[in-house]
């Protein structure tokens, strides 16, 4: 059986989409160089452009890897602001 966590981000208007996406490599990578590292920042302008949709407000972008698979959520609006449901 797989690990499955969920981690949700603040997003707009407390930082925009391509810091939302900034942040979110860096948790799956833990500041690492690498080739994850590569293959997410390759995918950048279309994942920024998913998160300027609100597309993961309600579907997780999921992240799978040698560890456990990642559903990442975000906030955005008033939910942004407060944070309170941000992890």
């Amino acid at each position: 059986m797989t690990t499955v966590v969920s981690r949700t981000f603040r997003s707009s208007p407390h930082r925009d989409a391509l810091q939302t996406w900034d942040a979110i490599v860096e948790l799956l990578t833990q500041g690492k160089d690498g080739t994850a590292r590569s293959e997410l920042r390759a995918v950048t302008g279309v994942a920024a452009s998913l998160i300027a949709d609100q597309a993961p407000k309600s579907a997780p972008i999921v992240a799978t890897c040698d560890g456990p698979r990642t559903r990442i959520y975000c906030l955005f609006d008033e939910d942004a602001i407060d944070g309170d449901d941000a992890n």
